[in-house]
């Protein structure tokens, strides 16, 4: 008997192991995303000439990546961290950064938080550099990490100095993997 429950015990302790690899090995990304200097073809963009020309940034929440783009160029690609599925998610929609601030900081639960370098964007969400003194989380790390519905970005100096105020954000699709 003994033996048994060993044997399934090691059984069920292998899948729960192996069950996160397999569901990420499967995971196909939702859009077609292009290489950095690549031009994006016209009928990439979903509103024609609007989102073309100019300054934009694009957050992908499905694939936690954002794209700073100019005259449908990427001119980079960075990492995020999105918010959370549910009342903390990041929303969808077209915005533009209204404020930046270097040195910004919040009161999460209590607690004083870092935001370097944030540039706001949708009321008091941002996107901004990682708060915590850690690196940046890796790409193994990042699906079980979420935001309070600001973007946390990887080259947020990069991004901050690429992107004045006024400079659209446009936030597609939803965040899975983190509820």
């Amino acid at each position: 008997m003994r033996r048994r429950y060993s044997i399934a015990l090691l059984f069920f302790s292998l899948v729960l192991l192996a069950l996160p690899r397999i569901c990420l090995a499967q995971y196909q990304p939702q859009y077609q995303y292009y290489n950095e200097g690549e031009i994006i073809p016209e009928k990439a963009y979903e509103d024609g000439n609007e989102y073309r020309w100019g300054k934009h940034i694009w957050i992908w929440q499905y694939d936690q990546i954002g794209e700073a783009v100019e005259d449908g160029r990427i001119i980079f690609t960075f990492r995020i961290i999105s918010g959370r599925a549910d009342s903390y998610s990041t929303r969808e929609g077209d915005f533009r950064i209204n404020e930046k601030d270097i040195q910004h900081w919040a009161i999460v639960n209590g607690e004083r938080v870092a935001m370097p370098y944030s540039m706001f964007f949708d009321g008091r969400r941002a996107l901004h550099g990682w708060s915590w003194e850690e690196p940046f989380p890796s790409d193994d790390e990042r699906p079980r990490v979420a935001s309070h519905g600001c973007v946390s970005v990887d080259k947020i100096v990069q991004l901050y100095n690429w992107a004045p105020k006024g400079t659209p954000v446009h936030i597609r699709s939803k965040r899975i993997g983190h509820s």
